[in-house]
């Protein structure tokens, strides 16, 4: 007849074979924020873990942040090699789908391509006379030389100034070196807020609108990540959770209602560099103005 097991070696079993589980769990780097005006950065942190959490059943899961500054190009260049960073957001383009594997749900459901401006005060009146693209040409717009929103406003024939790096460009409206800051209607009332400059204002009777989606991306080879933010996102999307997180965010709140737009003058610009797997028909993923 064989001994019986003592308890605390059935405990200590138990306990081992907990072990594998609580190891495995999920630190997914991101990058830190882009200066102190990079008020957006929440939301997209707050929105990645909210897809992790929808897919908890595969694993807890944690974002941490990486203590290296960059720009986002090189974010996006570390990023493809698999190096400090595991995920990042961007507007997106054919170049980046090519080094990256973007997960198709757009962060911010399309509302990143709608654009208000951010101006100095003084120049209220004379944006107040913008009405065409030829009009906004008169004058000198500020915007990032890795971002592929730049494509589509030197495609239709703005004239920009194009710094490096994001922290750059709200000194440089200050400072006359441009005229206006486009910025996505989610971001640009948090960023100028944070300035607390009164001579910066937000201009939103102009909006320049057209399909620029933000995506989170992993690297080529880090589908499994891929494939668990897409899973979470989608659920996100059919459940109505990103549309409520967008109106409850501190960061996108300011936009709701959307009607509030509704008298805006629109200029409609062509997005050269969209990707054709873009899913511009898949109207779960978009919002519009009215």
């Amino acid at each position: 007849m064989h001994k019986k097991t003592p308890c605390w070696l059935l405990l200590l079993t138990v306990l081992l074979l907990q072990l594998p589980a609580q190891a495995a769990e999920l630190l997914i780097r991101m990058r830190p924020p882009q200066g102190s005006t990079d008020t957006s950065h929440s939301y997209f942190i707050g929105l990645a873990q909210l897809a992790l959490n929808k897919t908890a059943s595969q694993g807890a899961a944690h974002i941490v942040l990486s203590k290296e500054d960059m720009p986002q190009a090189r974010a996006l260049l570390e990023l493809s090699r698999g190096r400090i960073i595991d995920l990042d957001w961007a507007g997106t383009n054919i170049e980046r789908e090519a080094m990256l594997h973007p997960i198709r749900i757009p962060l911010l459901q399309g509302l990143l391509g709608h654009r208000a401006l951010a101006i100095r005060k003084e120049n209220l009146a004379a944006f107040d006379q913008v009405k065409t693209v030829a009009d906004l040409a008169k004058f000198t717009g500020i915007q990032g030389s890795q971002w592929p929103d730049t494509a589509v406003l030197e495609a239709a024939g703005l004239t920009l100034q194009k710094p490096p790096k994001f922290e750059m460009m709200y000194p440089m409206l200050l400072n006359r070196r441009g005229d206006y800051f486009p910025r996505g209607l989610t971001e640009i009332y948090a960023e100028v807020a944070a300035l607390k400059n009164p001579d910066i204002i937000v201009y939103d009777k102009l909006l320049l609108i057209y399909k620029m989606p933000m995506y989170f991306f992993t690297a080529k080879n880090n589908v499994a990540l891929a494939n668990r933010l897409e899973a979470g996102l989608q659920m996100a999307v059919d459940d109505g959770s990103l549309l409520d997180y967008m109106k409850t965010n501190a960061v996108t709140a300011p936009i709701f209602p959307l009607s509030r737009y509704k008298n805006s003058r629109k200029i409609y610009l062509d997005n050269p560099g969209l990707p054709p797997q873009t899913p511009i028909h898949d109207e779960r993923l978009w919002l519009s103005l009215p």
